[in-house]
């Protein structure tokens, strides 16, 4: 999923479906490892996993390829590749707490999925959503972010593109490798660590 045309409506979060490149996924990976040691039987969640029939679920495929192997996939969509089809927000999760959870959730729920993520985080273990970096950018975020300072942020230098093909969404097309004219950027938060300041990286 990316993180355009999003609401708080259960519709238009089932409907909101974009294909996530796993490039940017895998440059921040790569920084965030070279950061921070995480053991590779680390238990990780992505709950808004996306995939079907014709893409891989991209933090999957990442992560898999890296050498992680206890990843737990979930998502509210029903063509999803996504072991758990569920709606993360609503539903009552018969999982674990987890070392990581990791995704691109719907920009409008951000806050809702990172607090809900954050309670479903062992202390220390980390939470990573992808998100347009204008979210530092609210009034009304203000006090989410006093009580909730991410401790990374990774921004991302080139321009993602959620479209590896054209694509029309109401009754817009974009075309293969277009853009949104919006930077992009994986925030990292550390559950129990406190901080009123974010250590931020260009990649």
């Amino acid at each position: 999923m990316s993180s355009t045309k999003r609401s708080n409506s259960r519709e238009f979060h089932i409907s909101d479906f974009y294909i996530t490149p796993q490039e940017p996924i895998k440059q921040f990976l790569e920084k965030f490892l070279s950061i921070e040691t995480l053991k590779q039987d680390i238990k990780i969640l992505d709950p808004c996993a996306g995939g079907n029939e014709k893409y891989d679920m991209p933090y999957f495929k990442v992560l898999e390829s890296l050498g992680f192997n206890n990843i737990r996939t979930a998502d509210i969509r029903e063509d999803s590749q996504a072991r758990f089809k569920l709606d993360f927000l609503n539903d009552v999760l018969d999982f674990e707490y987890f070392d990581l959870t990791i995704s691109n959730p719907p920009f409008n729920l951000a806050i809702e999925f990172i607090n809900k993520a954050l309670n479903n985080t062992k202390n220390n273990g980390f939470v990573v959503m992808l998100l347009r970096l204008n979210f530092f950018g609210s009034q009304s975020r203000k006090k989410f972010f006093t009580e909730n300072m991410p401790k990374y942020c990774f921004v991302h230098s080139k321009r993602i593109s959620f479209f590896p093909e054209d694509f029309e969404l109401d009754g817009k097309v974009y075309k293969k490798g277009s853009t949104d004219s919006i930077e992009y950027a994986h925030f990292v938060w550390q559950k129990n660590y406190k901080q009123d300041y974010c250590k931020t990286y260009v990649i």
